[in-house]
């Protein structure tokens, strides 16, 4: 599939097709809950800070970081040194949050369901400076101009021409201008549900739960993720055809606009609460990392009465002979 963010077209019809999907694997029950979230874009002309991707610390984080020490505004870029790339295709381009939370970033701690019952309040995660990320080429032509005192060994990447300095002046004399355009928008967010009954425990859920949407075409994550989800779903459902019977019910749900900092889940989960606090014993959320032979699939298991588990499945694809 091509991009499909949330909130756009191209991200409703695919929400539409996991929720026929899972009509047609005839379970139990199967709906879908809508919300509006604000999901907010900034674009920046201009740099104050350029960072690094990777280093163990988010872009909000970052950001958040820039801003205490005083900068105006962030740019983060992917150094080769951090993300492998074609060094004939510096144009690579990565997507980061800047909201220093989850969920809506205007709906901190209660749900979006209704915003006539609980007004907008800008989430104090939110920077107070202008963020973006830009692309590795950008960065090259920004950071190849900059003069200064050289940068720490540690600081240096892999950027082709361009000589490690701390700044913050340009060679040439020219002065940087920033201007901000920030776009707020409503936009409605889709999770879709399908439960299979259990048989001892009907009221006791195992919640088995994978990210949708994706900026790109969300092969390695998303993709995958949904791709498993709906196996899941098809397995179970054919062994309850033939038998079998679950003790504790089983929810199976793909959730909307993780990449905005997993709005949809946080949204459902500040939501009902209370419900889940009581009835939720397990939360298994399908993430895949592919790198070169290896798959990883990670499960991130979250008893809500007791610490956080991870468990990890490694499958090692074997090559065949020619």
């Amino acid at each position: 599939r091509t991009s499909h963010p949330p909130g756009s077209a191209e991200g409703t019809v695919l929400a539409s097709d996991i929720l026929n999907r899972f009509r047609k694997l005839q379970l139990d029950h199967t709906w879908t809950e809508s919300l509006y979230a604000t999901l907010v874009g900034v674009s920046v002309t201009g740099s104050v800070v350029v960072m690094r991707v990777g280093g163990g610390v988010s872009f909000a984080e970052k950001v958040w970081l820039a801003e205490k020490n005083g900068a105006g505004g962030a740019l983060i870029y992917p150094d080769p040194a951090d993300l492998p790339q074609d060094p004939r295709r510096l144009g690579l381009s990565t997507h980061t949050a800047v909201h220093l939370g989850s969920g809506d970033p205007f709906t901190p701690g209660f749900p979006s369901f209704n915003h006539t019952q609980f007004p907008p309040i800008r989430s104090s995660g939110l920077p107070l400076i202008p963020a973006l990320p830009i692309t590795a080429a950008a960065a090259s032509k920004l950071l190849s101009q900059l003069s200064g005192p050289p940068c720490p060994p540690s600081w240096r990447g892999r950027l082709p021409y361009v000589r490690c300095v701390v700044g913050p002046e340009f060679s040439s004399g020219q002065r940087v201008k920033m201007s901000v355009h920030n776009v707020m928008t409503p936009v409605l967010l889709n999770n879709i549900f399908s439960s299979l009954e259990g048989r001892v425990e009907p009221d006791q859920y195992i919640i088995l739960g994978a990210q949708r949407d994706s900026l790109g075409p969300g092969a390695v994550k998303s993709g995958v993720g949904t791709a498993i989800l709906l196996e899941l779903a098809r397995t179970f459902s054919t062994m309850v055809k033939r038998g079998f019977s679950p003790r504790r019910s089983l929810l199976f749900v793909s959730w909307d606009a993780g990449e905005f900092g997993n709005v949809g889940a946080t949204e459902w989960l500040e939501g009902y609460l209370s419900m889940l606090h009581l009835k939720a014993v397990a939360y298994f959320n399908g993430c895949v990392y592919v790198h070169f032979l290896l798959v990883c699939f990670m499960c991130t298991c979250v008893p809500i009465r007791v610490p956080f588990c991870c468990c990890s499945l490694r499958m090692r694809l074997q090559r065949r002979s020619p």
